[in-house]
């Protein structure tokens, strides 16, 4: 006996959709649908044919988003690694990495990964999620979900505002 939960999010760029599964045995599920039920309503029922349809037709597409995304986080995990500042590891899933930044911060520039991620919006125009929002302070969740050219484009911008 298993549990299995699944998602169209990552696998098939439906990140906004909101749709996902469990199979599992009828206790386990029945229990898990009282609970889903009070935290969101249902999926729409385009979302639900069009994820029938991510399902059940060709599969080509997502060894090619995975294999994108791979070389999308090298890139990224290899510009970071060359700067001593980012102390960052291989993510184990999803397409974001979650450096620890705190050798960014001080008393005389960000103080919080927070006040880090608003100076590079506000002054690099890059976008990052704080850690504070994963209670994680003194990191920045960085998604690659973009193109190369824009990873690169974000990256020069970070090294600029970091200068």
């Amino acid at each position: 006996q298993g549990v299995l939960v699944g998602s169209a999010s990552k696998s098939y760029a439906m990140t906004g959709w909101r749709c996902g599964w469990i199979l599992a045995p009828a206790v386990v599920a029945s229990g898990c649908n009282a609970v889903q039920s009070h935290s969101t309503s249902h999926a729409t029922s385009i979302t639900q044919h069009a994820v029938l349809a991510a399902l059940t037709g060709p599969q080509d597409c997502v060894d090619e988003m995975r294999e994108e995304y791979r070389s999308r986080r090298d890139g990224l995990l290899s510009w970071m690694e060359r700067d001593k500042r980012f102390d960052v590891s291989s993510p184990a899933g999803a397409f974001y990495v979650f450096p620890n930044v705190s050798r960014l911060l001080s008393l005389d520039g960000p103080r919080t990964s927070a006040d880090l991620a608003l100076a590079l919006l506000n002054e690099a125009h890059v976008a990052v999620t704080p850690g504070e929002a994963f209670d994680a302070p003194g990191f920045l969740r960085i998604s690659y979900a973009a193109s190369m050219d824009q990873l690169r484009e974000a990256w020069a911008r970070i090294q600029r505002f970091l200068a």
